[in-house]
């Protein structure tokens, strides 16, 4: 019984121990196959790899169009690699493998890539640091996207695509290329090139820090590099021993200016320095225990912001590229330490806040930009008034605190303090604006069924109660209307016109509507809104009235949108 016992276990050893010659040997019994390629469909350059048995003794793959490639990468027996030749034949067909005098076909076809870009989105301006949509077909085979700069061609990895499938791709426009208009291109693996349509990469776009910044207190400092959020050492208010790193810079009259993808720094003298940023809220970093620390990278080009120098003794510099540690609607914390700093090693940091535009007598004139703050004071029931929302959003936390709707400019601020509202409306010098030719200035509203800060105060055909509608910009102007608030529900009859009174104004053939809800009126209404028959308007809905006029003032056109 021992002996069996023992037979059988050197019987199992032998079965389960065999030499890699053996299993060689094995294999090459089984012949030359394909068992499987990937890609099935292939470009010039392209690496294609190939498993089945017997290929380490392939002398030759061919392509479509009889290309052989002879230049063979073996990995196993069971698996080789290739790169797809050039001049393989446009229909495709069979991927045959070549060892000595045999020959094996794959039962699944090559067929051949012939990536092209359909449609581009945004089509004509993008913002720096926006995602670009590209469809198209066989979009794999794009490896790289090309971003021209006047300091050279920025090259965006397909590894670094936010998508990347057969019919799409997308990326984002690197912060680093300059506005202007440009064209992209598109590297295929085999190295051959699609230019995009040309687009203009613009100044424009609101940005995260768009409007006016000042310093907050403290200001400026240094502490713990990946630590700290704030200066943890060291730390000073605006004044004089802070404009002395960059004079102009570091008093309390000194501002910096996000417009689009411009900054402007306003000196304490009077004088001003233009460049460009952009922000790229892809590069955080973590601290030293893997926490977030920082929410994304600012970047500038031929300016800093406000005293943005490094004031290490011999080592002094201007700074462009800086951490972004916070920003809200009014404050922005930012941080740069040299490269290769460690965590606890030195950085310097600057806060700021949103610059406050304070109005204490009414009216009011004041020269204010979009998402600037202002302070409304010398009102004791403010809490209780109607804040028009087309010009004014409060500021959460706050009665007396709004940020600016509307786009940058001059206004007049007018408080009724028996209606309890803000009327605000477009200056041009000391008048009310009135609309210029090429589309700016100021659109006005007058007619029967609106009226603010309720239809109680309905406008009628009063132009001493004309509304001013608020301009976006874009040369588009908007009115927001609460239906049976601000709006009747039944029955409107108004009209739009150029100034705040009689004189120019929009009719039938310079202004159009594809509305479903209203339309432009003819003959004795020529140019007059009013509901579709049968039309009413649901109780309590806000609906957005915008006049475009993008395509010239004898070309407008009117939306009307539920909110």
């Amino acid at each position: 019984m021992i002996y069996l016992i023992a037979v059988l276990s050197v019987f199992l050893t032998g079965t389960v121990v065999s030499s890699c010659e053996d299993s060689k040997d094995d294999a090459m019994s089984e012949g030359l196959s394909i068992k499987v390629f990937s890609p099935t469909k292939v470009m010039e350059g392209q690496e294609v790899m190939i498993t089945g048995t017997g290929l380490d003794e392939v002398t030759s793959v061919e392509f479509p169009g009889e290309v052989r490639v002879t230049d063979i990468k073996v990995v196993s027996h069971n698996d080789i690699r290739v790169i797809a030749p050039a001049d393989i034949s446009p229909e495709g067909g069979d991927l045959i493998l070549h060892a000595g005098n045999q020959s094996v076909t794959a039962r699944v076809p090559v067929t051949v890539g012939n990536p092209s870009v359909a449609t581009l989105s945004p089509g004509d301006r993008a913002g720096i640091g926006a995602e670009l949509t590209i469809t198209g077909t066989d979009m794999e085979f794009f490896e790289e996207a090309i971003f021209p700069s006047t300091e050279g061609d920025i090259t965006v990895a397909a590894i670094d695509f936010i998508r990347k499938s057969t019919s799409l791709l997308k990326l984002r426009v690197p912060v680093d290329i300059r506005s202007g208009r440009a064209q992209i291109r598109l590297v295929t693996c085999a190295g051959s090139e699609v230019w995009l349509p040309e687009l203009h990469f613009v100044l424009d776009e609101k940005g995260p820090f768009e409007g006016e910044w000042v310093w907050a207190s403290p200001a400026w400092g240094n502490g713990g590099y990946l630590v700290d959020r704030m200066p943890g050492w060291w730390s000073t208010s605006a004044g004089a021993s802070l404009d002395e790193w960059a004079p102009g810079e570091g008093l309390a009259e000194s501002s910096m200016v996000f417009s689009g993808a411009s900054l402007i720094k306003k000196l304490s003298d009077g004088t001003e320095v233009e460049g460009e940023y952009a922000v790229d809220l892809t590069k955080t970093k973590k601290d030293a225990e893997g926490n977030d620390w920082s929410v994304g990278q600012l970047v500038t080009r031929d300016i800093n912001v406000l005293c943005g120098v490094w004031p290490k003794a011999g080592e002094e510099h201007d700074i462009y590229t800086y951490d972004i540690l916070e920003f809200t609607d009014d404050r922005m914390v930012l941080c740069y330490a040299p490269d290769g700093t460690e965590a606890w090693g030195e950085a310097y940091f600057w806060i700021f806040e949103r610059k406050v535009v304070k109005v204490s007598t009414y009216p009011a004139d004041v020269d204010i930009m979009e998402g600037q703050t202002i302070l409304l004071e010398d009102i004791d029931d403010i809490a209780d008034w109607w804040i028009d929302p087309d010009f004014l959003a409060r500021v959460e936390g706050t009665d007396d605190k709004f940020t600016f709707q509307a786009m940058d400019g001059s206004y007049r601020i007018h408080a009724d303090h028996t209606l309890r509202y803000f009327a605000v409306e477009v200056l041009a010098g000391d008048e009310p604006a009135t609309l210029n030719e090429d589309g700016t200035g100021a659109v006005w509203v007058i007619g029967d069924g609106i009226g603010k800060p309720s239809n109680a105060n309905n406008i009628g055909w009063s132009d001493g109660k004309a509304i001013c509608m608020a301009p976006l910009g874009g040369k588009k102007y908007r009115i927001t209307l609460v239906a049976g608030e601000h709006i009747n529900t039944d029955a409107i009859n108004f009209k739009f016109f150029h100034q705040k009174g009689w004189g120019g104004e929009f009719q039938h053939n310079t202004l159009s509507t594809s509305s479903s809800l209203v339309f432009i009126g003819e003959g004795d209404d020529n140019g007059n809104v009013k509901l579709q028959p049968n039309v009413t308007l649901e109780s309590g809905v806000a609906y957005e009235f915008v006049v475009d006029l993008s395509g010239g003032i004898h070309n407008a056109v009117l939306t009307v949108t539920p909110k």
